[in-house]
């Protein structure tokens, strides 16, 4: 996206089975490359992702979440303004029930 400033949730993609965290690597990967101004992930996938390879270290602002009730929460302490959102995610994550909030 050719806008400013962009931010993603992302879910975590639960049927990958055992390419999961691979799969979830790449994710963040791409991620540091395309430069979104902030990026949420969401599930324990991204975290597994994050710890074996990764870490959050000023490259991009990844806040990591366990579930969607979670993110909730943060957007109910401090809502997201002025933002591009991208949101996405396996039906199993839930982040359907964002947008309402947002």
């Amino acid at each position: 996206m050719e806008v400013s400033p962009k931010m993603a949730i992302l879910g975590m993609m639960g049927e990958l089975g055992d390419v999961s965290q691979e799969e979830h690597r790449k994710i963040i990967a791409l991620l540091r490359e395309v430069r979104f101004d902030e990026v949420w992930l969401v599930g324990s996938e991204f975290q597994k992702a994050l710890d074996s390879q990764f870490s959050a270290n000023g490259q991009a602002p990844f806040r990591i979440f366990a579930n969607v009730d979670k993110v909730k929460a943060a957007i109910s302490q401090n809502q997201p303004t002025g933002r591009y959102i991208l949101i996405k995610g396996s039906n199993s994550t839930k982040l359907y029930e964002l947008p309402a909030l947002l």
